[in-house]
């Protein structure tokens, strides 16, 4: 009772440390007051480069890029849109307006985006990458639990996870939210090559947790990584469960999983089908020699520097001191437990066969659904089972006997000589010299104290000494290493309010103009504008806006009453309209914007129109009447033309628009048209025809109308129906499994 008693003491207190380090790595940022994602970038161009600093540098990363362009205006999205209590299924900022639950990037669900709903927004993202943290902390030390390992080193496997690459220097991305759950997906796993086929529905819940987190892409390689999990256990194992028997529990889990998220999948499914697929994220080609330099840091110093390797670098980052550890194997597993040995090394080659495939020249782009995986999605794992190998090592060092130590220093005269080795002739080689600052020196003095460490429990071997050393070594390493590689951004460079900003912020009208606005992520400063520079986009958006790029005075049905131009735009593709173009304001960067005199407002009627069977974009002109889609306007019609008049206010799922009284026509609403939209005209429910491709149409009689658009997707309530019921259906059978 005495020794249970104080195991449970030991492990709160492995809680608390799995608390305040975290705490003790996010103080500076609190201290600083900044949020963890590099956003610099939009300091390239014209609204926000006034404003940006002489300390600034400007990485062009594309994987950081994303912060400014996706990432933080979704955030942005999520704050405001709960401050004033508006929707958060419609985004009318970017574009004609775009469904934003259905972007599953957009974390909506997350429970990592909670603090979005509570705090303000520069603490909510501080306190998003704490929990982060704590949670990835918690889930790991309860997995190396139940995996067997001491309190000692599964604290050391906990902190490795929270503060590596993928929880702690890519905490601005999606795959961050699914990851903190990934050790208790890998004891799943183990279940399953267990035979323990009834704990699918645990699995089915860990599953939904990584489904919610935002990054379908991630989920999709986890879960390709358990098939080859179960495939290479049984291999490893002959006593493991069968293949087809843990493949099949796997695919109920899933099929549950997925289930659970079906009110983030529906939406998601029919976004997908409304648009375009997306561009393979793979921004950086792999090559062999690049896999080096992934478990090895000081390899980099070898290879040419590329930023966009960088940042897969810190994907894998699990610190020096499971790098150093797993020299030690070689020397180890001949005396390790049969059991433990297939288990981990098992995971580990699981995870390399993974990692290997973006090394293999993109030939995965031919596989079902992996074309849409770019490198890093095939890294995740690999961190996590690096330190459960180290971890395996550091207790199997204390389990030998005398007679397999003698073996084991034997092996270690020849593996740790090459090992660390190579650390020491790259040190020497390389630029940084003695520089006491060098990440270089750091290693080796990680590597030194290593050594000696686990020369001390060679002679005097207690579990203890051994695993909270390794922490404290592991702590060390990442705070002198990671610390300052975390991107980060101070609170008064977040997309700054210059005059620039603040000129368009006053504009009461959709923005359009230059070509060069598809770099701008006005959306981060809360302003409506024609192009999204998000990625993500409706087809018949993406078709209307190439013909934009063709004849720019398309731009005027857009809802776009102001252009924002440059020189030469002015004396190119507007050059021919600059006569009915007054100026508003011209800016120290040379933009003018202008308002047009002729644009088409948001909400008008259309009293000539083209019937076409489906949306043909080369028909598109601005000096011809609209497309119409489903429809017809009467040849010739005598009577008053009337004037269409938005009322206030208007919010992301509800238009209501007012109609003088007027002869049949169609009102045009240029807004995004989307299933999900629902119209009433005079409280009679009517259809929404597509005007042009992409805006919303209403086909009106003679008088005076009242018109109320409203966003009430289908696809939203079956998947709430969906996850309820698989929710219940697996609960039933968790339970059940508890009971028996």
């Amino acid at each position: 009772m005495q020794l249970k008693r104080k195991h449970i003491l030991e492990s709160l207190f492995c809680l608390v440390v799995l608390v305040l380090i975290p705490v003790i790595f996010i103080f500076p940022l609190v201290r600083e007051n900044r949020i963890p994602l590099y956003l610099d970038d939009v300091f390239l161009e014209p609204p926000w480069e006034e404003a940006r600093l002489a300390d600034v540098s400007l990485h062009g990363n594309p994987y950081h890029a994303r912060h400014a362009l996706q990432y933080f205006p979704a955030f942005q999205f999520i704050h405001h849109s709960i401050e004033n209590s508006t929707s958060l299924l419609w985004n009318s900022y970017e574009g004609f307006g775009n469904p934003f639950l259905a972007l599953w990037k957009s974390r909506v669900l997350s429970p990592f985006s909670l603090p979005l709903f509570v705090f303000p927004l520069v603490s909510a993202l501080q306190w998003s990458l704490l929990l982060k943290m704590v949670v990835a902390g918690w889930c790991a030390f309860y997995a190396a639990l139940r995996f067997g390992f001491s309190t000692a080193i599964g604290l050391f496997i906990a902190l490795c996870f929270q503060l590596g690459g993928p929880i702690f220097l890519w905490a601005g991305f999606p795959m961050s939210d699914v990851l903190p759950w990934l050790p208790l997906y890998l004891l799943c796993l183990e279940r399953f090559a267990m035979g323990q086929f009834r704990a699918w529905p645990i699995t089915a819940i860990v599953i939904a947790f990584m489904g919610l987190g935002g990054d379908p892409e991630t989920l999709l390689a986890t879960v390709l990584f358990g098939v080859i999990y179960v495939v290479v256990r049984r291999l490893r194992d002959p006593e493991a469960a069968s293949i087809p028997g843990s493949v099949y529990s796997l695919s109920v889990a899933l099929c549950f999983g997925i289930g659970i998220i079906g009110v983030q999948l529906l939406p998601f499914i029919e976004y997908t089908r409304q648009a375009i697929a997306p561009a393979t994220t793979d921004l950086v080609s792999l090559q062999l020699r690049d896999l080096v330099a992934l478990f090895d840091p000081a390899a980099r110093l070898l290879t040419s520097p590329n930023p966009q390797k960088e940042a897969l670098y810190h994907l894998l980052f699990a610190g020096t001191v499971p790098m150093l550890l797993l020299a030690f194997w070689p020397a180890v597993r001949g005396s390790a437990v049969k059991l433990i040995r297939r288990r981990m090394e098992a995971l580990f080659i699981a995870a390399m066969v993974l990692a290997l495939l973006p090394f293999l020249g993109g030939t995965y782009n031919y596989l079902p659904l992996l074309h849409h995986l770019g490198p890093e999605h095939f890294l995740v794992v690999l961190g996590l089972a690096i330190v459960f190998l180290a971890a395996s090592t550091a207790e199997e060092w204390l389990e030998m006997d005398p007679e397999a130590c003698k073996v084991s220093l034997k092996r270690l005269g020849l593996t740790l000589p090459v090992c660390w080795g190579i650390l020491l002739v790259i040190f020497l080689y390389s630029k940084y010299g003695l520089n006491l600052n060098s990440p270089l020196l750091h290693n080796i003095l990680i590597a030194v104290c290593l050594l000696v460490l686990m020369t001390i429990t060679l002679f005097y071997p207690r579990i203890r000494i051994l695993g909270y050393g390794l922490c404290l070594l592991a702590v060390t390493n990442f705070y002198w290493l990671s610390l300052n590689q975390l991107p980060s951004t101070r609170s008064d460079q977040v997309f700054p309010e210059t005059p620039f900003i603040q000129s368009l912020q006053q504009v009461d009208s959709r923005i359009g103009g230059s070509e060069a606005m598809k770099r701008w992520p006005l959306a981060g400063n809360r302003i409506s504008q024609v192009y999204s520079t998000s990625g993500t986009s409706l087809s018949r958006y993406m078709q209307y806006i190439e013909q934009v790029d063709s004849n720019p005075l398309l731009l005027r049905r857009s809802g776009a009453e102001v252009f924002l131009l440059t020189k030469e735009d002015i004396q190119g593709e507007f050059a021919s309209v600059r006569p009915v173009l007054s100026i508003q304001e011209v800016f120290p960067t040379g933009a003018v914007l202008f308002r047009d005199l002729e644009a088409k407002p948001r909400a008008r009627m259309i009293y000539e129109a083209r019937s076409v069977e489906s949306f043909d974009p080369a028909l598109l002109h601005p000096e011809r009447p609209p497309l119409l889609e489903g429809a017809s306007l009467p040849e010739q019609d005598t009577g008053a033309r009337a004037r269409a008049r938005l009322e206030v206010p208007v919010k992301n799922t509800e238009v209501r628009v007012h109609v003088e009284r007027t002869r049949p026509g169609v009102l045009v609403l240029s807004d995004a048209w989307y299933p999900g939209w629902n119209a009433t005209l005079n409280g009679q429910k009517v259809p929404i025809l597509p005007v042009d491709g992409i805006f919303r149409g209403i086909e009106v009689g003679e008088g005076e109308h009242q018109i109320i658009f409203t966003y009430r997707p289908m696809s939203l309530i079956i998947g709430c129906i969906l996850s309820l019921v698989a929710l219940t259906v697996t609960l039933i059978y968790f339970f059940r499994l508890r009971t028996s």
